[in-house]
């Protein structure tokens, strides 16, 4: 959990903060026939604690898009080995039917990097200006669900920022080459 907190950019203080609250942590079981020895909580979050919904859905968040990763990499492979006329009973690993080609994921990722990193060094563009363009807050009551990612969400969660200038800047000196050079955590395997 407390990986995924950094991977996210909360700052060290405050994950480490967060980590003296969980690690060490003991408990012991009253009943009506005495209490119990003292046990260490090696899983799940405090009880009552007022953090435990923001960090259950930062830990699900992070599952579900690695999960949504895995499932269109998977896709890919059997749409690669259909073409290839590959077979299962073949007993060819995923890694020698790749060859030198990367994970559909990957390649998403760096074509939208690119993409963007070219329309922000171009300012006489149109897309410049709307590449980092983030929509207004809405007036009203909130869509049911989770918060809709932006494109500027998307950009910086690949980059491994939170700060859109720091993004424009990286964009602008091409010191994220086009590539995925983001948090190493984040990295996709």
């Amino acid at each position: 959990m407390f990986q995924i907190l950094t991977a996210y950019g909360i700052p060290d203080k405050i994950v480490s903060l967060i980590r003296l609250m969980y690690e060490g942590t003991k408990a012991k079981v009253l009943s009506p026939d005495g209490e119990t020895e003292f046990f260490e909580i090696l899983a799940g979050v405090l009880q009552g604690d007022t953090l435990a919904p923001y960090l259950f859905a930062i830990v699900i968040d992070y599952c579900m898009r690695k999960a949504q990763e895995k499932s269109l990499d998977g896709t890919y492979t059997r749409m690669l080995r259909m073409v290839l006329g590959v077979s299962w009973k073949d007993k060819i690993s995923n890694t020698v039917l790749y060859d030198k080609l990367p994970k559909l994921s990957n390649k998403i990722r760096s074509r939208r990097l690119k993409l963007a990193g070219h329309c922000i060094r171009h300012p006489e563009l149109l897309a410049s200006d709307l590449v980092l363009w983030e929509p207004d807050s809405v007036q009203g009551r909130a869509p049911r669900g989770r918060p809709r990612q932006s494109y500027l969400s998307t950009l910086l969660r690949d980059v491994g920022t939170n700060s859109k200038e720091e993004l424009r800047t990286l964009m602008r000196d091409r010191i994220y080459g086009g590539e995925y050079r983001g948090r190493s955590d984040l990295a996709p395997t």
